[in-house]
């Protein structure tokens, strides 16, 4: 649909021929999330054999932003002592910059990628260092493909880790700061994408009701 409606707009096409055409039907699959013991085993992988994956790895986990958003920040958009970073996120066609906050559990891995980094600098550039240029993110889902996937013969991708950040928030305060963390625009976009157990932790508080037909709530 977006490109014909450029193909229109440049005057390549008169109609388009996709106007009309219903968007098909698909069945919503719950997205796995990796437990503890997968998670310490790429943890302790990634850490001994590829250190720099592993801190950009443990950035994005605490971020709650998109690869896309991650591998554009530079040095200036950074604010340590405010523990904030800048990111520019696309909603729509239309493109806004957001403030994201910084953990205090993930203030030192900012500190670490940050050493020796310029002004100008993109904190993750050319080795996921701090350099001029901006790299692609297919290089980070590609290096989890043969790092990950691969080597280790774990079947989660990448962005499960951004899941299991905004659900473990969701149960540790609620499903409201998760939503604030990851820069949704309602609470029902990390409900029903993100927070993948908040169903469940609704329903296990729902089971301790103890509202009887026979008495009055007080």
């Amino acid at each position: 649909m977006i490109i014909f409606n450029e193909l229109i707009e440049y005057d390549v096409i008169e109609n388009n021929p996709i106007v009309g055409i219903s968007k098909r039907k698909t069945i919503h699959r719950l997205r796995s999330i990796p437990p503890l013991d997968t998670r310490k085993k790429i943890n302790e992988f990634l850490k001994e054999n590829y250190y720099q994956f592993w801190l950009f790895m443990q950035i994005f986990f605490h971020s709650g932003s998109r690869i896309t958003e991650l591998i554009m920040v530079k040095a200036k958009d950074v604010d340590l002592s405010e523990q904030n970073f800048r990111v520019i996120m696309r909603k729509g066609k239309q493109y806004k910059e957001v403030n994201k906050p910084i953990k205090n559990i993930a203030l030192k891995y900012w500190l670490e990628a940050l050493q020796n980094a310029k002004t100008e600098d993109y904190v993750f550039s050319k080795g996921l260092l701090p350099g001029p240029l901006c790299i692609k993110s297919y290089q980070i889902t590609k290096r989890w493909y043969r790092l990950v996937k691969k080597k280790l013969k774990i079947n989660y991708d990448f962005y499960s880790l951004k899941h299991l950040n905004l659900d473990q928030t969701a149960e540790l305060i609620d499903l409201k700061h998760a939503s604030v963390l990851a820069s949704h625009s309602s609470t029902e976009i990390t409900y029903k994408h993100y927070a993948l157990n908040e169903s469940k932790r609704q329903n296990d508080k729902l089971k301790t009701l103890t509202n009887d037909f026979t008495t009055e709530i007080i």
